[in-house]
């Protein structure tokens, strides 16, 4: 009776271990999707942060280019006012002089203000290329860490089916021991 005893309690371990292996195999399985969903989230919250460029924001300085066209413009007047009061015969050559400088500051001040927006446009089109080149990179990750992760799932998974279905063999063997070896009759196990 003592052999039989310890066969049947090798047997319900067999099976204790045989369920908690398919146990543990659910559960990597369910580590895994919880993982492969946090994942998911924190490259969509990425991603939403690369979509905004920053740098398409910057606006020109429009309050200090009117200012330097308003001084050229008082700078004229000015000029010119020091004209009629000086000679009131030359006010006409100063006039052109004072115009053809004013219309010469302000063709300079409309270039400046051309090359700061290429220059604006530069670094928009600059940081954009990169924001491309960090999505590009998430993407790339994302798809090698759900590779890793898959792979790693699977291994844990099957290492823990491997010994599931060892705990079944141990638990046919045993099987067969209590029922199939000596001492089984046609009575039941240890009837003689």
């Amino acid at each position: 009776m003592g052999v039989e005893t310890a066969l049947g309690v090798a047997a319900v371990g067999s099976v204790v271990n045989m369920v908690g292996s398919f146990a543990q195999a659910n559960q990597q399985k369910k580590l895994a999707d919880k993982a492969r969903d946090a994942a998911a989230q924190a490259v969509r919250e990425a991603r939403a942060e690369l979509e905004t460029n920053y740098m398409s924001s910057v606006t020109l300085p429009t309050k200090a280019y009117e200012a330097q066209r308003e001084a050229i413009g008082q700078q004229a007047a000015d000029l010119m006012m020091a004209g009629v009061e000086g000679d009131p015969r030359g006010a006409g050559a100063i006039a052109s002089q004072i115009m053809a400088a004013r219309t010469k500051a302000e063709q300079d001040l409309m270039a400046q203000i051309q090359k700061d927006e290429i220059e604006r446009q530069k670094l928009i089109a600059g940081e954009e290329s990169r924001l491309a080149g960090e999505r590009s990179s998430i993407s790339l990750q994302e798809a090698g860490g759900a590779a890793l992760a898959a792979r790693d799932a699977a291994i844990a998974r099957a290492r823990a089916q491997e010994n599931a279905f060892g705990s079944i063999a141990d638990f046919g063997q045993t099987a067969a021991s209590i029922f199939g070896g000596e001492g089984y009759k046609s009575g039941g196990p240890g009837k003689e």
